[in-house]
């Protein structure tokens, strides 16, 4: 099957392969490299260890690894990263709002495609895009785990988290019927043990002041407050030192999870 779809791929001019991949951020990606008894955390899968091994027989090389960082509530950098940024009032730090759900999601969208256009895995996406991917979420996802800062009335910065929603999924059996809808719509969805921030970014104007640790201290907090202890900064470049630095200042302790391939299918020779 693989080889077919590289196939395909050569008689439509693609030179290289990048897999497993969902059609990019903040779409799950990649092969589990470890946790393999641990439940995935959503919206990532779990998947078998002899995935890893197979694909390297095809030829694909380990080129983008990411890492999953656990974010210790009790840690001495949470807690001095929360008792100095909690505060800040450089900017307004607000959840989305489901009343005007279409028109922050554009600002949403719009801070997202600014901040993340060095990403390798990350591709623009349209405001029409990005409504059909939320809009699923808008009667389940709490307000709070979508949150937008702005500066002197425009946007600066956004976060984005998710609740683990794999146990609640687990309990549909591979069918979303009555039941299933019924316990979305009755708040089941944020019942939940686990969560972590899948996306956070700030404006090139807003860099180096402190106001992305301001937004994740805003979301942390939410997730303290429904008695959590700890909670994800995830996925993080393996290359993205800065990313990963952020994490590990505010306490997150890290560890490779995901791995994505790739593979050249031909060199492309130009005169």
């Amino acid at each position: 099957m693989i080889q077919q779809a590289e196939s395909w791929l050569k008689e439509r001019g693609v030179t290289k392969v990048i897999a497993p991949a969902n059609g990019g951020a903040p779409n799950a990606m990649g092969f589990m490299v470890s946790g393999f008894d641990e439940d995935p955390m959503f919206p990532f899968p779990w998947t078998p260890p002899y995935y890893k091994p197979y694909i390297e027989t095809l030829k694909y090389q380990p080129t983008y690894p990411l890492w999953y960082y656990d974010v210790d509530f009790s840690s001495e950098k949470y807690k001095a990263s929360k008792s100095r940024y909690s505060h800040y009032n450089a900017a307004v730090i607000r959840p989305v709002s489901k009343k005007n759900w279409d028109k922050d999601l554009e600002t949403v969208t719009d801070v997202l495609n600014e901040t993340f256009e060095h990403e390798w895995e990350f591709t623009k996406m349209s405001h029409a895009v990005m409504k059909e991917f939320f809009g699923p979420m808008k009667d389940i996802l709490a307000p709070q785990q979508i949150l937008i800062a702005e500066v002197d009335g425009k946007p600066a910065g956004f976060c984005f988290a998710v609740p683990d929603l794999t146990p609640l999924f687990r309990t549909f059996n591979g069918r979303v019927g009555l039941i299933a809808i019924f316990k979305l719509l009755t708040g089941a969805a944020n019942k939940f043990k686990r969560a972590g921030i899948l996306g956070i970014g700030v404006t090139d104007e807003h860099k180096g002041k402190g106001l992305a640790k301001a937004i994740a201290m805003k979301m942390y907090g939410y997730h303290e407050s429904l008695g959590l202890k700890s909670s994800l900064y995830f996925p993080v470049n393996e290359s993205n030192m800065g990313s990963r630095g952020f994490a590990e200042s505010i306490g997150g302790k890290g560890r490779l999870m995901y791995q994505v391939y790739d593979k050249v299918l031909y060199e492309k020779w130009t005169e």
